[in-house]
């Protein structure tokens, strides 16, 4: 699993490998945005996207967003609910809109779609839980190619 961050324009992004290489920003307080590219790994015997790669995709996304609306308090999914519409094929991007519905001190309601272009593929309405823990720290010391590296991450 690994996460690299990088500046695009103004905005903070994440990009996640283990799926695929998804970018996420911040579009306002209550919506967000996520972004990936079909690959080859993501098709299904129909030579379409896989619905169980859509359904985790949407998972990260939204869980993704339920963390940070929630002043990047750990979230875990308890329900998502999916409709696929459409289908999409290698090489497409793929886009998720993440809106924020409601938010109390434990529960994150959203609703989410992915498009391809322009079309919706995907919709899904989901409940996470924020969980009540302290964040952590994440430290890291060592050589790598004959270089001395330090990073110092707080969740």
């Amino acid at each position: 699993y690994e996460i690299r961050l990088s500046l695009v324009g103004s905005e903070m992004c994440i990009r996640d490998r283990h799926n695929g290489g998804v970018m996420f920003r911040n579009i306002s307080e209550n919506e967000y945005e996520f972004k990936s590219v079909i690959n080859e790994n993501h098709l299904n015997a129909a030579g379409i996207t896989h619905g169980g790669y859509l359904a985790a995709l949407i998972d990260a996304g939204a869980g993704t967003a339920a963390h940070r609306s929630s002043q990047n308090a750990p979230c875990v999914t308890i329900s998502l609910d999916l409709k696929y519409i459409g289908a999409s094929k290698i090489g497409d991007e793929i886009i998720g809109h993440v809106k924020i519905l409601k938010k109390t001190k434990t529960l994150v309601f959203l609703f989410c779609e992915l498009k391809c272009n322009d079309k919706i593929i995907t919709s899904a309405s989901g409940v996470w839980k924020i969980l009540k823990i302290k964040s952590w720290d994440f430290e890291f010391a060592g050589n790598l190619d004959n270089k001395s590296y330090y990073v110092k991450l707080n969740f």
